[in-house]
């Protein structure tokens, strides 16, 4: 077959790391595969630029030949302002489609959702539209929300062992290798670092990349400093400095709050080193179903309201709750929700805005944190764990059953899933965080 990987951009990141795999997985099952590249309209764009008519004669003519099935990623993100009426045109000439969505605008992302507005064909019904999805809580969202589950797949990513160099020190480095952006909880590794055991170092390995993020990043950064607490942020200039980093790390640590695939808790076993922290269960579910044993982890470090300023709490939660719903258009009766939000007069310190976690942090000493700390941080080696679910030999055999699937599908009628069912599996009161407003 004739297939064509598409997306918003190449640049670096793991989707850009999924393509590369699957156009090596493709190739060597026999097809030819094609990746459009250097189109402007193909990039994040806010505002259509030409028209969709203009855009397929461009990837047509790129292309050279007729293509046998199209393969989408982030497809309803809201990144590119003709993607949604790129892929209806596609499916109404008959051009089959697999539509991978690794994240979504209606998860936690209303700027992206803006871009959707007014728009109902984002999410295409027909024979030869298929979608895969990363995780089954995704997967199961979406069914729920009324796509056929026998065009609804379940495509685990590929993980393979990341560089390393080795290290023979015995000192206790605790690694967060990933970017400082908010939903990290960079906070939370603040607080270990207050209450951890004597001479031990947490590093934090990159800056975000994005300008509105930074300013969190740095703030943490500056309170750091300011502390007196045990963190390098921003450590990784290069690969090597990663690669040295994991080598040097005696524990790999994750404070995260929300994650699509969760690589985080997969990666630290392929490089025998302990994982500690943030368990996420609607991700890691998918783990611990391969009878995967993630570490020491938690589900949440339950603060009692009294220790919190539950007034600044109070206000806090009604803006930043009121503000989601009002960027999704959608009602809500905030003073209902904070009820629940406190029902049961605790609070998880990850659920806290920076500057309550920053007071906590200053003020309030945790006993079981430390306790949880001095016992998470006894060296061990982690007993071996099977991941072969997640690598590239059984990685090629879901593609290739997937890819083969769906040529055979006849084009059919082409209907379109209400968006605002997708939008109200996610948009839940109960989900609601402030590290991801």
């Amino acid at each position: 077959m004739r297939i064509a990987l598409l997306h918003y951009h190449l640049r670096a990141g793991g989707v850009s790391r999924v393509i590369d795999s699957q156009k090596l997985i493709l190739k060597n099952l026999g097809h030819t595969v094609t990746i459009p590249q250097d189109l402007p309209q193909l990039d994040y764009l806010r505002e259509p630029q030409g028209s969709v008519t203009d855009l397929l004669e461009s990837l047509d003519r790129q292309i050279g030949e007729p293509v046998d099935l199209w393969i989408i990623h982030n497809p309803t993100l809201g990144k590119n302002a003709l993607f949604p009426d790129l892929i209806e045109t596609l499916a109404r000439r008959g051009d089959r489609l697999l539509l991978q969505c690794h994240d979504f605008a209606e998860d936690g992302r209303p700027k992206n959702y803006e871009l959707l507005r007014g728009k109902e064909n984002v999410y295409p019904l027909a024979e030869h539209v298929h979608y895969a999805f990363i995780n089954r809580r995704d997967r199961n969202h979406l069914i729920k929300a009324g796509l056929p589950k026998e065009r609804c797949h379940f495509l685990f990513n590929a993980v393979t062992a990341p560089q390393i160099v080795p290290s023979s020190s015995e000192a206790l480095l605790i690694f967060y290798p990933v970017r400082g952006i908010r939903r990290k909880n960079l906070g939370e590794l603040c607080l270990w670092a207050k209450h951890t055991p004597e001479n031990v170092n947490f590093v934090i390995a990159r800056a975000p990349e994005n300008p509105a993020w930074t300013k969190v990043h740095d703030d943490w950064q500056q309170f750091a400093k300011q502390q007196a607490l045990p963190i390098v942020f921003d450590a990784v200039k290069s690969p090597s400095d990663f690669a040295r980093l994991l080598g040097r790390a005696s524990h790999i640590a994750t404070t995260s709050v929300a994650e699509g695939f969760g690589l985080t808790f997969l990666e630290p076993h392929l490089i025998k080193k302990p994982l500690i922290g943030r368990d996420l269960p609607e991700i890691t579910e998918d783990f611990k179903r391969e009878g995967i044993s993630l570490g020491q982890t938690y589900n949440s470090i339950p603060l009692p309201l009294h220790l919190l300023d539950e007034e600044v709490l109070k206000k806090s939660f009604l803006k930043e709750i009121k503000k989601t719903y009002s960027s999704y258009r959608q009602p809500i009766d905030a003073e209902r929700e904070w009820s629940d939000f406190v029902q049961n007069r605790t609070i998880d310190f990850g659920n806290l805005p920076e500057d309550q976690q920053r007071q906590v942090i200053k003020h309030h000493p945790l006993p079981e944190l430390k306790n949880w700390l001095a016992r998470a941080l006894q060296p061990h080696s982690p007993p071996p764990q099977d991941l072969s679910a997640w690598s590239l030999p059984r990685y090629q055999d879901r593609l290739s059953a997937i890819v083969s699937k769906i040529p055979a599908s006849t084009p059919g009628r082409l209907n379109f899933l209400d968006k605002r069912r997708v939008l109200e599996r996610f948009l839940d009161p109960k989900r609601f965080h402030f590290l991801r407003t």
